[in-house]
């Protein structure tokens, strides 16, 4: 199948989940590139405040196209954005939380799929986010002061230490 096959195969599959999504009140969304896509809906779980999350990806190598699950996931939060990294599936959640979802290596794979990534500063939650294949990136357009905060250099003197010492200098080899 050709990659404009799979993307007219994923658009007919996002317009019937999302239709069968509006009954139950759920968002579906998705993300991909050249190698994958994902999609996803998050639906409330119950009274509890439960969101539950179901994925669903293809791979372009497989002949034919399938759409496999990943067991459903039960969370605190709603996806706000994604973005696909390779095989991978980023997500921010409100809270600026950030998980890293993956196909399973295999189909008989029963451990977990999802992994924990650092959150930005201020739990910040980026304004876009993409992935760049090529450079193995995720790319976010967050504020100027997240930015900044992402900029500095790491240290394990506190905020105020750091600050109240000179900066080191470097000279010139004669």
């Amino acid at each position: 199948m050709t990659r404009s096959g799979l993307r007219l195969k994923v658009l007919v599959s996002v317009a019937l989940i999302g239709a069968a999504s509006c009954a139950a009140q759920a968002q579906v969304s998705v993300a991909g590139g050249d190698d994958i896509v994902w999609i996803f809906r998050s639906s409330s779980g119950g009274e509890d405040g439960q969101v539950n999350l179901q994925f669903v990806y293809a791979l372009a190598s497989q002949k034919p196209v399938q759409y496999l699950p990943l067991p459903v996931v039960q969370t605190m939060g709603r996806i706000v954005r994604a973005a696909a990294r390779r095989q991978n599936l980023h997500v921010f959640f409100e809270d600026g939380t950030h998980y890293r979802f993956r196909p399973p290596p295999t189909l008989s794979y029963e451990g977990h799929n999802d992994f924990p990534e650092l959150k930005l500063p201020e739990s910040c939650v980026p304004i876009a986010l993409a992935g760049d294949d090529a450079a193995n990136a995720l790319l976010g357009v967050v504020p100027t002061r997240i930015a900044e905060a992402l900029s500095r250099p790491a240290t394990s003197e506190p905020a105020e230490e750091a600050e109240s010492q000179p900066a080191p200098t470097t000279e010139a080899a004669s």
